[in-house]
């Protein structure tokens, strides 16, 4: 697609602006896009704990009326809202997610939380665990539906048991939701818990706290994205890094090469997810 006459301004639509994931994705972006002689502008499809149809909506009204350069979206927006951008030749660049069928020509930057979802449960049979709970956020999103099927693989190659519980998104309604399983027969069972972002795993956490459950002695415990205070607790969290800066900065690589940016386009690959043990899954120190 070639240049437009619009402005140099890439936007960029988050899911969840509290989550720390989005911070590291938009400086990663920023890290490709800038010295080519754009700027970001960011806005959140969130409003409190829900996705908000109306700030999606004032999101692609706003690109639009600014003529930005291209949108990165970080979710499936509305099919009409996605053939507005479209129409008006607007590179859009996913991130997160892959686009819905009907637009899959367009490029999108999808890490694989599947196969290291499957190695996490391999990692916690290794120790011995049979009772296992997935936290989840929201259910329908594509990096929920990778890692939860992961996960289910490698109980099914364990033997071991897996209880699902929806965390929604956010730490509030995570805490609140294991807080609840924790009171139940299986809650009291578990044994070993995966967290599917840094939103959960913070509610978790306090849920944990709450009932005195010893983290790396009463249960194991995984979370999905690295966090600055992981290494800071008592007991270190063992998670998925999945190099969020560098996955923004594939995204950002998508944005020029749609824009025909050539002279500033690099190779950004898309990095492959690893798995940085400390103690929390049981493992010493």
């Amino acid at each position: 697609m070639l240049r437009g006459e619009g402005t140099r301004t890439v936007g960029i639509l988050t899911a969840k602006s509290e989550n720390v994931y989005y911070a590291k994705l938009v400086a990663g972006i920023e890290d490709v896009v800038r010295p080519a002689g754009y700027h970001t502008l960011t806005a959140d499809a969130t409003d409190g704990e829900a996705y908000s149809q109306r700030r999606e909506a004032e999101f692609i009204e706003t690109m639009l009326q600014l003529r930005v350069a291209a949108v990165i979206l970080s979710y499936r927006i509305r099919s009409e809202n996605l053939e507005r951008l479209l129409e008006r030749r607007i590179p859009v660049v996913f991130v997160d997610c892959t686009p819905p069928d009907e637009f899959s020509h367009l490029p999108s930057a999808m890490g694989n939380g599947e196969d290291i979802s499957r190695d996490v449960g391999r990692h916690l049979a290794a120790h011995g665990y049979r009772s296992w709970a997935f936290l989840g956020h929201t259910a329908g999103w594509p990096t929920r539906e990778g890692r939860q099927r992961g996960l289910t693989t490698a109980a099914e190659e364990a033997g071991a048991s897996l209880r699902i519980i929806e965390g929604s998104n956010s730490i509030e309604t995570a805490q609140r939701a294991m807080a609840a399983f924790l009171r139940t027969e299986d809650g009291r069972a578990m044994d070993a818990l995966y967290c599917s972002n840094e939103l959960l795993i913070n509610g978790a956490i306090r849920a944990l706290r709450q009932e005195r459950i010893r983290i790396g002695h009463d249960v194991g415990l995984i979370g999905f994205d690295d966090f600055d205070w992981a290494p800071a607790f008592d007991v270190p969290i063992t998670v998925v890094d999945q190099q969020t800066r560098e996955i923004g900065k594939h995204a950002g690589a998508l944005v020029l090469a749609a824009r025909g940016e050539e002279e500033h386009t690099t190779t950004a690959p898309m990095p492959i997810p690893a798995l940085v043990l400390r103690e929390s899954c049981g493992c010493s120190a």
